[in-house]
């Protein structure tokens, strides 16, 4: 495998740690205001099966020797855009936005924006779906986009239903 696979995967690991910072940062500031934390289980779910993804597409690519081909720009092109859409999300979310279902009943935000008018979830369907495409393409990590991927888009769908019902429930309108 090239060393430049290596430098890929420490990118993909220094971008999940910045948006889990800011995450924490969000969730304590929410959570001393007053904020729920609703659906702790799939929290943690999406995080075991995200992180275990991660490594696995890592693992694959070490074990199958991959090499730089034009699936790997693919796969760069995809993650890249999916970094752009979380960073968007993050920055339109502002203290708002976490990795954890938390609502703030009282200061909660409706976002209006264009990109959540037209785009229901766009932290997953944007940003966490191809970012997951990305890697595995990145590594040519065919099992693990086979076996592991899947777990981690059925605990994020899990994640959207319970937002939809959440949401639903504190903010009629919504």
């Amino acid at each position: 495998m090239d060393s430049v696979f290596y430098l890929i995967f420490l990118l993909f690991v220094i971008a999940r740690l910045i948006t889990f910072i800011i995450s924490r940062k969000n969730e304590k500031r929410l959570k001393e205001n007053g904020a729920v934390e609703y659906g702790k289980p799939i929290s943690i779910m999406i995080i075991i099966f995200i992180g275990t993804y991660t490594f696995a597409v890592l693992a694959e690519g070490i074990y199958t020797k991959v090499q730089f081909s034009q699936l790997t720009i693919y796969g760069l092109a995809i993650y890249l855009f999916s970094m752009v859409m979380i960073a968007f999300v993050i920055k339109s979310l502002g203290s708002m936005w976490t990795v954890k279902l938390i609502i703030d009943k009282e200061n909660q935000i409706i976002n209006k924006n264009f990109l959540f008018k037209y785009i229901r979830h766009p932290n997953y369907f944007l940003g966490i779906f191809p970012e997951l495409v990305g890697m595995g393409l990145i590594f040519d990590a065919v099992y693990s986009m086979a076996f592991i991927m899947p777990l981690a888009v059925f605990a994020v769908i899990i994640r959207i239903i319970q937002e939809e019902r959440v949401m639903r429930e504190h903010f009629p309108v919504f």
